[in-house]
Order: structure tokens, then C-alpha cells, then sequence
């Protein structure tokens, strides 16, 4: 498992909002990840967190877990987000 922090949207308020929150993804249930263009257009508007640098980059990482499939879109430009997936499996195979 790799711990990524997930750009979320709150849907409990009438205006797109953001929120940042940390969770773990199996790399074993990646099916494929892209660039996220869309998220670093809010983060130029200012709908995310302010925290975020502003060249901050996004991913979005599509998982499959059997029945169930899900995108999520998580901080880190995708070659960061691809070597942590990477580094993760080969730990895996060896443990």
C-alpha cells in the first residue's frame, strides 16, 4: 500500500469546494493513471485548498478492485505518482 493525498470534492456545499485527505492505495488494483488538467484549471481559480503551491501538478488513477472501479485524483505530477506505484510492487514481490 502507498499513502497519496486524494483532492477531494465536498459535495455538502452549493459551491465546487475542495478538501485534501490522505489515503492508501493497493498498486496491485491500478488499472492506469493520466494527468489530471482539469484539477490544476481549479487550483488556478481557486477552488482548492490554499495551501497548494500553484504548480502543484494532479493525477488522476483509475482502480479496479473486481465489481468495483473508482477514479481518484491525488496531488503529484504522474511520473512521481508512477515511481511510487513502482517502487511499491517491486517491495511487495520481495517481501
Amino acid at each position: 500500500m502507498i499513502q497519496l493525498v486524494e483532492v477531494y470534492r465536498d459535495h455538502d456545499e452549493a459551491a465546487p469546494h475542495y478538501i485534501l485527505k490522505e489515503i492508501n492505495v493497493n498498486p496491485s488494483w491500478v488499472v492506469h493513471t493520466r494527468p489530471d488538467r482539469a484539477m490544476k484549471g481549479n487550483l488556478n481559480e481557486g477552488l482548492l485548498p490554499t495551501r497548494l503551491d500553484k504548480r502543484s501538478e494532479f493525477t488522476r488513477i483509475s482502480l479496479n478492485s473486481g465489481q468495483h472501479g473508482e477514479e481518484v485524483t491525488v496531488v503529484g505530477d504522474i511520473s512521481v505518482i508512477r515511481e511510487k506505484l513502482n517502487n511499491s510492487a517491486r517491495e511487495l514481490l520481495k517481501g
